[in-house]
This record gives C-alpha cells, structure tokens and sequence, in this order.
C-alpha cells in the first residue's frame, strides 16, 4: 500500500513539473512525448526515493534536481538555461508547499513529522497541500506570462477585474482561516480539516477561473487582430478583381491606338501604363501567392502596400510554397509586424528608401528575412534593450517584445544583423 501511494505521489509530481516546464516555456510537443517525460522522471524519482538510507534526503534531493534538469534537455528538448531554470522554479515551488504544510500541519494541529510519514491519510493531506501551492504557484506565473502578451487596453480592463476579483478571495480565505484558528482545540479537528482542504480547493479553483479569464480575453485579442487579417484578404481580392477588370481596358486602349496606326499615341499610352505598373507591380502579387498560411500572406500585403505608400522600393522573394509557419501564427505575424513596422520607419527615414523580404522554405525549416537601409549607426546590442528606441520615449518595447515571444520556442533562430547602411532581422524557424 505504502509503495503505491508513493508511486502515484511520485507520478503526481512529475505531471506538475512538466506542466511547469510548459507553463514556462510555451513549447509544443507530442503527447507521446510529454507521456514519456513523466514516465522516466517518475521511475527515476521512485528508484532515488529508495535510496535515501543510502545517499541520505539531501543527496537525494540534489541528485533527482540534476536528473530532472537533464531529462527536460534530452526529452523535451529544452536549452540548458531553460531546464536549470525550470527545475529551480518547480524546488522553490515545493519548498514554499512544504512550508506551508508544516505550518498547517505541525504548527497549528500538532502534529509531528513522524506521525505524518508514518500515517497515509496524514501523510496524503501534507502532500495535497504542497502540490496545490506548487499548482497555485503555476497558475500565478501563467496568469502574468498571459498578462504581458496582451495589449494595453486589454491589459488594463482584465488587470481591474483580476484585482478586485483576488482581493475578494483573499478576504473570504483570510476570514475562513481566523474562524478556524480561533476554533481551534474547541470545533471537532476533522471540521476545521475538511474546511481547510475546501478552502485550498477554493482557491485554486479561482486562480484557474482567473487564468481562465485571462485566457478568454487573449483569446479576445487574437480574434480582433484575426478579423484585421480577413479585412485585408477582402481588400486583396477586390485588388485582384479591379487588376482584372484594369487589365481589360488597357488592352482595349492598345486596340484603339494599333486600329488607327497611331504610333506617337501608342508609345505615349505604353510610357503612360509602365509608369502606373512600376506603382503597382502585380508581379509581387504573384509572389505572395506562393504564402498558402493565408494570415502570414495578408501581414505581408497589407506591409508592403503600406511601404509603397511611404515611397520605399520594395523586393519581395519567396522560394518554394510556404504551407507550414512552425509557430502559432499570431505569435509569428506578431514577430514579423514588429521587423516590417520598423524596417518601414528606418527605409523611409534614409537615403535610398529601399526593404526587402524574402521566405525560403526548404521542408525542414522555414527562413524569413527582413533587410532595410539605414541612416546613421545601430547598435545591435542596444536596441534589443527594453526601453530603447530612436523615436521618442516609451516607444522602445517592439523589439524587447518579440524576443519574450521567440525565448518560448526551442525551434526558432533570430538573427540581426547591420553593416554597410544596410539593417537585416532574420528568422530560422525548425518545422
């Protein structure tokens, strides 16, 4: 019985872990990954467990850190930095849980250590505590990684409903728990327990209804810029049909000219017709036509149009069909505004005026790259600080964003580059 209330203790943790790792990171894997992940952490924290009268808790303790640390690495494919962290966080996580139920536990009930691991519905109740404060811990760094990745306006509007909504929690727990101290010695010890288990309940219950929240109105956010990337398909179609309908009456006005012999009118007409494509070269059209992930497509027009308007030459090359982006793509088109918005100010503020982009998908991995001309100097370093910018203040966030958004992905190489007036932001991305 002892055996396999540790293993699922064991099993437990592990599931925690990984949701922390997760919640860190935002990585994407395959069920059969995560499964496998808390399958090996499992049986190695149960084989270590049994070892303690050999190495003691504390190399115990030391040695399961390491072997988490190196299983998030080879299994989940974490960076070195990203699993040392995690497996930090997740000690910290259960020491405040540990903390907390001895409190509980030790301080208030009386009990000892020995009569907690020594009695399993003791010993279960401990644990209950330590992993719901592990998972309230979760859910508080959830809620502000969610928090961060939205807008002002939305930041603003759930940040009030959040406070008052935590406040109104905290009042209720902090009552609840001065009635049942004060009670203490006189109400029945299996009351105040069972009232203490719902509070904890209580509580995560409304910390996930506030992630919960959080995530709607992300959610929120995305669908309004998602409604922006279909205002510009329609705007590209109807530029599609009056390409065609433009079209026609050009030819028709060649017509007109050759039916009449009119050489000097004809190549007056022509000069006229080259001068209006040079503004509008459909040719980028089909280009971008090769972009089959169909928001990425419409970042890409509505940039570009945007660009022309400011008098800035713009090349655009796409090497192949691009199907698949490798991220979630209002994370990409995101990453991807940000380089265009600011290769548009720097091109239109220089000599040349000239930007170009190009994709490369070659199956495996999919290469964006963003290069604009410049004036004056730019410190690469520099303007990747939160805070930094040429145009004014608190206008120096873009870039400091957008690498939070790419620290998620273990698939994504960022480049950035400028030499000789010419500034290149570039993406590798691993499908």
């Amino acid at each position: 019985m002892i055996v396999l209330y540790k293993i699922f203790i064991n099993t437990i943790a592990m599931v925690v872990f990984a949701y922390l790792a997760q919640t860190l990171y935002s990585f994407q894997r395959e069920r059969a990954v995560i499964l496998r992940f808390i399958i090996i952490t499992s049986l190695g924290a149960n084989i270590l467990l049994y070892l303690d009268k050999y190495i003691g808790m504390g190399m115990r303790s030391l040695i399961l850190l390491l072997f988490m640390t190196f299983i998030l690495y080879y299994i989940l494919k974490l960076s070195i930095f990203q699993s040392i962290v995690t497996s930090i966080t997740y000690a910290i996580a259960l020491v405040v849980g540990e903390g907390t139920a001895i409190f509980i536990m030790v301080k208030i009930y009386g009990y000892t250590l020995k009569d907690i691991n020594s009695h399993v519905l003791l010993s279960l109740v401990s644990e209950f505590i330590i992993y719901g404060m592990a998972i309230i811990i979760i859910f508080l760094i959830r809620f502000i990684r969610q928090t961060q990745e939205m807008t002002d306006k939305y930041r603003r509007r759930n940040s009030i409903r959040t406070s008052i909504y935590m406040l109104a929690t905290f009042i209720v727990i902090t009552v609840n728990y001065t009635m049942y101290i004060k009670f203490i010695g006189v109400v029945d010890q299996s009351i105040i327990l069972i009232n203490i288990v719902i509070m904890w309940l209580y509580l995560v219950l409304s910390l996930y209804i506030n992630f919960t929240n959080s995530a709607l109105a992300l959610k929120e956010q995305q669908y309004d810029r998602q409604q922006d990337y279909i205002k510009t398909i329609d705007s590209l179609i109807n530029d599609f049909r009056r390409l065609k309908h433009s079209h026609a009456n050009i030819i028709y006005g060649f017509y007109g000219y050759i039916q009449e012999d009119d050489l000097p009118g004809l190549k007056a007409y022509y000069t006229e017709v080259a001068d209006d494509t040079k503004k509008k070269d459909s040719s980028q059209l089909l280009v971008l036509q090769k972009i089959k992930v169909y928001a990425l497509f419409g970042l890409l027009w509505n940039k570009i149009n945007e660009a022309e308007g400011r008098e800035i030459e713009v090349g655009i090359q796409v090497t192949n069909e691009v199907r698949d982006a490798g991220m979630k793509l209002t994370d990409l088109c995101e990453v991807l505004g940000n380089y265009l918005d600011n290769a548009i100010d720097a091109a239109a503020a220089s000599e040349d005026k000239k930007m170009n982009v190009s994709l490369t998908d070659d199956g495996g991995y999919l290469t964006i790259s963003v290069e604009n001309t410049y004036e004056g100097t730019v410190d690469v370093k520099e303007i990747q600080r939160e805070g930094y910018s040429t145009k004014g203040n608190e206008r120096g966030f873009g870039l400091a964003i957008t690498n939070k958004i790419l620290s998620r992905y273990t698939n994504i190489l960022n480049n950035t580059f400028a030499e000789d007036g010419i500034f290149k932001q570039e993406l590798v991305i691993k499908k």
